[in-house]
């Protein structure tokens, strides 16, 4: 579908994106990642930071925390697991994304 319609909406990449980190195919879950390309919302930069991570580039990742917290300024460790899971409805999943923010947000403040 996405071949036929090259100008379905942004989100439907998060679909994927989502399903390629459940299966922990982190380098298929960035390339959908990359596809959401709307950096006005903060799913954009959060999908591939927490990639990122996960796949160990740090440096990458950090800008993209960066972004994120430049496009919700408000977002707090506190917030940050209501944000994801308004969306990600498995846990698992969730707690993985979550835990990969986290772990940029401590590697940059050290």
């Amino acid at each position: 579908a996405t071949q036929k319609n090259p100008y379905y909406p942004w989100w439907i990449n998060m679909g994927f994106c989502c399903y390629y980190l459940s299966q922990k195919e982190y380098k298929n879950a960035f390339y959908w990642a990359e596809k959401i390309d709307c950096e006005e919302t903060f799913w954009d930069p959060l999908f591939k930071c927490a990639i990122l991570s996960l796949i160990g580039e740090d440096f990458k990742a950090e800008k993209y925390l960066s972004k994120l917290l430049h496009t919700e300024p408000k977002t707090t460790t506190t917030k940050m697991p209501g944000i994801i899971s308004s969306l990600i409805l498995s846990e698992d999943l969730a707690s993985e994304i979550l835990t990969a923010i986290q772990r940029i947000k401590i590697t940059k403040n050290n």
